[in-house]
């Protein structure tokens, strides 16, 4: 946990925890996923090749989902609690609402040009 610095929030959960980005380098646009726990920012550590990054789903029980990408830039998607990643594949260019339970079910409606899935876990 380092102290607070510039950031976006983009969720919260009912125990106060903030998930969003903390901004790496303004100028390239490159952000790392983080979580805001009052005047704390724990960083979630990067995937190897991974540029940018951010929480826009966090669960009650501290389960982030993080939505990243590399250089080239294809987005990936996984979750992660207490150091553990859990890499999420939705097919090709994914697109469409995501959500996620308190167990780390993922939830979501994808859809991409000949592909199709709604997503249960």
């Amino acid at each position: 946990i380092i102290p607070l610095q510039e950031g976006v929030a983009l969720t919260a959960n009912n125990r106060g925890t903030v998930g969003g980005s903390v901004v790496l380098d303004p100028d390239l646009g490159t952000t790392q996923a983080a979580l805001f726990r009052g005047s704390e920012v724990e960083l979630i550590p990067p995937l190897p090749g991974e540029l940018t990054s951010s929480v826009p789903l966090l669960t009650n029980s501290g389960i982030a989902f993080v939505e990243s990408s590399d250089s080239s830039p294809n987005v990936s998607y996984y979750l992660t609690r207490r150091g553990q990643v859990t890499p999420l594949n939705f097919g090709p260019d994914p697109a469409g609402q995501f959500d996620i339970n308190d167990r780390g079910g993922h939830l979501g409606n994808v859809f991409s040009p000949g592909w199709r899935s709604s997503v249960p876990l």
